[in-house]
């Protein structure tokens, strides 16, 4: 038998899958899909009875299952297209047109020298052993002598794999614009089809992040170099284009590495994110974990409330969250649906009031409303009575003195916390340290009223009320307090702007999408 020929049975069962290849061709099956069916199927023959006596004598399995494969490749070139008039690939169309060439793709030469750099480099280094040329001559005389001894048919076969390579698709985008310029250019002053003008609108998306990429290109003839569209170009055509584009295309889904704040009352808080950076497809995924979590604190911590209701929401806004406390930039919807200027623009205003009034659903009825903690307090929630404030001993220390001393501190039992307003304990406790301040720090008495003023015990409040944590200090209390402040009257953020002007911001920052990027004037005037 010759190398890489079937028997009589192999070749019958072979024929079996050509009816489903012929489909697969009528409907337009090409490239990467049309590569994986002829590997599966050549698996599947493989498998199948006539090829259990197979003779791996002559080549082993896996070059076997490249003939499989590579018999489907030219059945196509040499049966079906020659039946089957049909357009060019797009791949086929940038192999043969210089003017849409890309660097990163591949001849069916190239991808057989990469494929086989290893053994190539073997045979090189041994000719430069032999004939003492250099590295250079070697590799391609080498390269030359292994490509002219594959057959027809291989040769073949590497070309039809180079067409399924796309290449460096990061590296094709950033050529993409220079590229289609000069062949726009060419076209227009070439004389292939006479003078022309041509504009192009284009839009793809980052392949590591997800951005949308927007753009035009102009060709002009060699008698013109005004723009179309003008100055209005971006508004009047751009900014549609953009955003067509942006609803079209599928959004990746990428991990984020910002995470939602939760802080120890449950307040939901949006992380500080630099909202110009972070990929719009992260922003999104953040978002969507944000909203999630401020409906869970809805219901404090059920988790079975899940999921969010968006359509009811969508619906009847002000049912679910204050929409006069929170004037969104848009309608709150599910951010997995959210095109990259409402995603922006929802996350700028989140993030603008997370200092103010951070966003939050109406509370469930069964829980009363909590406000945010103050910032850095790492201590547990405690849902009945406030931590207590460390009491001073008889010696004028702390437990907390005592503990960093290297005392141990005593041991209050559950039943010793004071239950009414007045408790003998703690009224010597306050005399005492009364009294050591009077003769320490205030021979003359006068800062008794202080003393006593700090150590006034509050009446224990009921459970369902708000409270602030009173070991907290003063400018903790204030920011907490300021919480509770209309929106329109709260403090002004970082950057010295209210949030209303912040807001406004928003929305004139969105006009313009993000990746929106038009060939500017200078490039386009090289004709």
């Amino acid at each position: 038998m010759r190398k890489g020929k079937f028997n009589t049975a192999q070749e019958a069962q072979l024929n079996t899958y050509l009816p489903e290849f012929i489909q697969k061709l009528d409907a337009g099956v090409r490239g990467l899909e049309l590569t994986q069916w002829k590997q599966s199927t050549a698996t599947k023959a493989l498998a199948s009875p006539p090829f259990a006596d197979l003779d791996i004598s002559i080549m082993p399995r896996t070059d076997w299952f490249k003939t499989i494969v590579r018999k489907f490749t030219n059945y196509f070139n040499n049966v079906y297209k020659r039946s089957h008039e049909e357009e060019p690939s797009a791949s086929v169309l940038i192999k043969s047109n210089p003017l849409l060439r890309f660097t990163s793709i591949l001849s069916g030469r190239q991808l057989f020298a990469r494929e086989s750099h290893n053994d190539i480099h073997k045979r090189s280094a041994q000719r430069i052993t032999d004939t003492g040329v250099n590295e250079a001559v070697a590799y391609q005389v080498v390269l030359k002598e292994m490509w002219d001894g594959l057959s027809t048919e291989e040769k073949s076969d590497w070309d039809s794999q180079a067409e399924d390579e796309t290449g460096d698709i990061e590296l094709n985008q950033k050529e993409f614009s220079t590229n289609i310029h000069l062949a726009l250019k060419s076209l227009c002053q070439g004389g292939l089809i006479g003078d022309a003008e041509m504009i192009l609108f284009y839009g793809f998306r980052n392949v590591k992040n997800g951005d949308l990429l927007a753009g035009s290109v102009h060709g002009h003839s060699k008698h013109n170099k005004t723009h179309f569209g003008g100055n209005d170009l971006e508004s009047s055509y751009g900014i549609p284009w953009a955003q067509f584009v942006d609803s079209v295309l599928p959004c990746p889904v990428f991990p984020t590495s910002a995470s939602v704040i939760v802080d120890v009352n449950g307040v939901v808080n949006f992380p500080p994110v630099d909202v110009e950076k972070i990929p719009v497809a992260e922003l999104r995924v953040l978002l969507e974990d944000y909203l999630k979590k401020c409906w869970v604190h809805r219901t404090l911590g059920k988790a079975n409330e899940l999921p969010v209701p968006w359509d009811e929401i969508a619906s009847d806004p002000s049912k679910f969250y204050d929409n006069q406390k929170f004037t969104l930039p848009l309608g709150l919807k599910f951010p997995q649906t959210m095109n990259s200027v409402e995603t922006l623009m929802l996350g700028e205003f989140f993030n603008s009031i997370r200092d103010s009034v951070p966003f939050h659903f109406t509370p469930d009825a069964s829980r009363p409303e909590t406000v945010p903690a103050p910032s850095n307090q790492q201590v547990e929630r405690t849902p009945s009575l406030p931590p207590i404030p460390p009491l001073s001993t008889e010696n004028g220390m702390s437990e907390q003195g005592k503990q960093q001393s290297g005392d141990k501190p005593s041991e209050l039992d559950s039943n010793d916390t004071p239950q009414s307003p007045v408790s003998t304990p703690l009224t010597q406790q306050k005399r005492k340290r009364s009294e050591k301040q009077q003769t320490s720090n205030d021979p003359d008495g006068k800062q008794d009223h202080e003393s006593e003023k700090e150590l006034e015990i509050v009446p224990k409040k009921p459970r369902n009320e708000t409270r602030k944590p009173a070991s907290a200090s003063e400018p903790a209390i204030r920011r907490s307090s300021r919480t509770t402040a209309p929106r329109k009257e709260s403090t002004t953020q970082k950057t010295g702007k209210p949030t209303e002007s912040r807001s406004a911001e928003v929305k004139k920052k969105s006009k313009l999408p993000k990746g929106w990027v038009p060939l500017s004037d200078d490039e386009d005037n090289s004709n």
